[in-house]
């Protein structure tokens, strides 16, 4: 800096200020004062020579120095000021251009024209330049990647409008009744399939597939029949090609075969035709004739064609080992502590293995992006690529975490499967809006495949009673069949025994160096464990080697025998200062043969169903369940302060009692009455009148699906899906006849009979 410009400076300073320093000290920052100082060696040098020194340009050698160092911190006091100047001016400049009219380009008017996909009230399916600010379409399209998940704009247009299909093919008809369609689909209420499920297009081909499989099983051949139908019509025109005119031919020449006169009065009286038929008609029945005998025929010779079709038209979406996870930076270290422990769940209980990533860079293969964002989600089943699982305010717990990695490793939720009507029914009038019920659609047996392992009432993959309730309505929308069954749903605390079982048989049946790991030696439906194959996996309730012993868990005394008179058990703490948190124990209750087990809770009653003891809430955190139709399946859950009234009754001599308390702190507990109890006239003394005794049968409840098979595939053959189910069946035993829900005994009915011989 030469000094004519720091004099200039000055002059400036001191003219506009009136005086050489015009900034108070106490007025100005650090920097602000340094300049100050700065400036005042300058003038102090300037004016330190004689006014001949002045005048000839002359200064000693110190002085000049001085000048020089002073300048030079002056100049770089200006220059930090103007660089802070530059940012400021480039921020304003900024501001300035987010305030400036932008425009959101959307090109999307292909898309679902007789109705409206909206975001934010923006209407997306058109072809639009629609006019906001730069700061407001910023805002709006970081919030509309959040609904994204990590698909693009185009594929998640495309899922919106099948879902908006499906919604309104739901609400068509409910009851008999044509419904109005819905004209909006609105993404921010809407874009979740089930609550937490991320759709793609194949899923909404599957779902739409899986609503023309409950139209074939009323009828399997309506699609040939309609496909047949629009071929013959168009054969029947004038306008054919060459191609088209030699079918035609064909056609007619096997017709022709079909209906000759050596056929036709036995296709009269079974009114298989008739003289008025057309030819369409009986071209029609021809075709369909060929189609399906060829169609019967292959899948006669091969069945595995068909097989193979069906599986390159709907591959299993499983998991390769080890499973590579990340996540995008957006958790902090307490929930992504969380999120392993989720991870941990299913590692601990089957043969599923992950592998952590680090960084939030994206990797290449399969894998899955763990992302905070709104609620949880996950798609169903490895997709191609990074697959997104959102996990939001809400979604940390451990078994919550379990739920989402549930549904990637390609489960749907356990009361979308075919066989839960004979479980639980839904209760549609009390739902939030009438578009809700598209998240209780059941699944065909195509696209579930259980392995055999039964419906689960308390799976972590299960929703609760009150899924989708209308606000202030009482009741339930999802009800158990049992009633005694309502607070074991919708739980999302731990992985339940059936969803571990399904997880091994999906992806751990070749672990064992075995063809299964079904085992005849496990007891208790137990399987071969694929993390120990030497022993069995016990259900909750049951453990050793093969399953045959009772797990006490912190209970002593847990194996105990019924008489006909009454006992007792009660739970940890009860005649003290109550059970307390993290416990757990399991009785086995055996009356002698020929009898059965009998019980009622009596006393005081109080466990624990959520951060009070209020029976508002909608399953139980702690509970005590009575397992007296089987040993091993869930039995019915009872939590709050309101112990059920009735008695229970075993099938068999045997019942099981099991508590366990994940909140409990000095809390009361339970009561429970127990005695044995004659039926059927099975034990050693007999009357003539007792009530039935009954068991639990397992039964082969396989469900049934359709695939594409014969020639052009129009025809549709059937499939199984093995499943299983429990049915309780009452019985007398030798010498007694079942009369209602009683036994009465031969001697007695043949004095009763004597008895009504007189009388008449």
């Amino acid at each position: 800096m030469k000094p004519g410009v720091v004099i200039l400076n000055v002059c400036v300073l001191v003219a506009l200020c009136g005086e050489s320093i015009c900034i108070p000290s106490s007025r100005v920052g650090d920097k602000e004062k340094k300049v100050v100082n700065t400036l005042e060696k300058i003038l102090l040098h300037l004016n330190s020579g004689t006014n001949s020194d002045v005048s000839t340009g002359k200064r000693s050698d110190e002085n000049t120095a001085k000048l020089k160092k002073a300048e030079k911190e002056l100049s770089e006091l200006l220059a930090d000021d103007k660089a802070v100047a530059d940012d400021k001016s480039q921020k304003l400049n900024t501001a300035d251009e987010s305030e400036k009219t932008d425009k959101l380009s959307l090109d999307f008017d292909n898309i679902a024209q007789d109705k409206d996909i909206t975001f934010k009230d923006v209407r997306l399916n058109t072809k639009a330049d629609i006019e906001m600010s730069g700061k407001e379409k910023a805002a709006f399209l970081s919030d509309l990647e959040e609904y994204l998940h990590g698909q693009t704009l185009e594929q998640r247009m495309k899922v919106w409008e099948g879902m908006a299909n499906l919604r309104d093919k739901m609400l068509e008809k409910k009851g008999g009744v044509v419904k109005k369609q819905l004209s909006t689909f609105n993404i921010e209420d809407n874009d979740l399939f089930e609550g937490d499920i991320v759709l793609d297009t194949k899923d909404i081909n599957d779902i739409e597939d899986n609503l023309e499989q409950e139209k074939l099983a009323e009828d399997p051949n309506a699609i040939l029949k309609t496909k047949v139908r629009a071929l013959v019509k168009k054969l029947t025109s004038d306008d054919l090609n060459d191609k088209e005119e030699k079918l035609l031919q064909s056609l007619r020449e096997a017709e022709k075969h079909t209906h000759s006169e050596k056929y036709k009065d036995a296709a009269r009286k079974r009114d298989f035709l008739d003289d008025d038929v057309t030819e369409e008609d009986a071209l029609a029945d021809t075709l369909e004739t060929v189609l399906l005998s060829t169609a019967k025929f292959m899948d006669a010779r091969d069945e595995r064609a068909a097989d193979d079709i069906d599986k390159k038209m709907y591959p299993e979406e499983k998991w390769d080992m080890p499973i590579r996870y990340r996540f995008d930076g957006t958790h902090n270290e307490k929930e992504q502590h969380i999120i392993h422990l989720g991870i941990q769940l299913w590692e601990n209980n089957t043969c599923v293995r992950f592998k952590f990533e680090e960084g939030t860079d994206h990797i290449p293969g399969d894998n899955i992006r763990f992302h905070k964002g709104k609620g949880c989600s996950s798609s169903v089943g490895e997709k191609s690529g990074s697959n997104h699982i959102t996990l939001g305010e809400g979604c940390f717990l451990p078994a919550r975490v379990a739920h989402e990695i549930g549904h990637t490793l390609g489960f749907w939720h356990e009361q979308s499967r075919p066989d839960r009507d004979k479980y639980v029914s839904v209760n549609t009038d009390i739902l939030k809006d009438d578009k809700y019920e598209i998240n209780f659609l059941k699944m065909s047996w195509k696209m579930e495949d259980p392995k055999g392992v039964e419906y689960d009432m308390s799976s972590v993959m299960h929703y609760g009673g009150n899924y989708f309730i209308k606000p202030g309505a009482r009741g339930f929308t999802l009800v158990t069949k049992n009633p005694d069954m309502q607070k074991v749903i919708g739980q999302r605390f731990y992985l339940s025994f059936l969803d571990v079982k399904a997880v091994n048989y999906r992806y751990c049946s070749d672990t064992c160096s075995t063809p299964s790991l079904i085992w005849d030696k496990c007891e208790h439906e137990g399987y071969r464990d694929p993390k120990n194959c030497d022993q069995c996996r016990c259900p909750q309730g049951w453990t050793g080697k093969y399953c045959q012993d009772v797990d006490s868990g912190s209970c002593s005394d847990t194996s105990l025998i019924a008489t006909t008179e009454p006992k007792f058990l009660t739970s940890p703490g009860y005649h003290d200062s109550g059970y307390s948190k993290g416990q757990y124990c399991a009785w086995l209750i055996t009356a002698p043969e020929g009898m059965r087990v009998t019980a009622k809770f009596v006393g005081d009653f109080a466990v624990r169903s959520d951060s009070n003891l209020s029976c508002e809430h909608p399953f139980c955190q702690d509970w005590v369940e009575v397992r007296y139709l089987s040993l091993a399946q869930t039995g019915p859950r009872f939590c709050c302060n309101e112990a059920p009234e009735h008695s229970f009754r075993s099938a068999g001599n045997q019942m099981m009692v099991v508590f366990k308390s994940f909140l409990g702190d000095n809390i009361k507990g339970f009561k429970l009455e127990y005695k044995a109890e004659r039926c059927g006239g099975c034990g050693e003394e007999k009357k003539d009148l007792e009530k039935t005794c009954s068991k639990i049968v397992k039964h082969d409840c396989s469900g049934v699906y359709y695939v594409k098979c014969g020639l052009l595939h129009w025809a549709r053959c059937s499939r199984k899906r093995l499943d299983y189910c429990y049915k309780e069946h009452e019985f007398c035993c030798e010498g007694y006849k079942k009369v209602g829900s009683h036994c009465i005994s031969d001697d007695a009915r043949l004095e009763l009979n004597e008895l009504m011989k007189k009388i008449d």
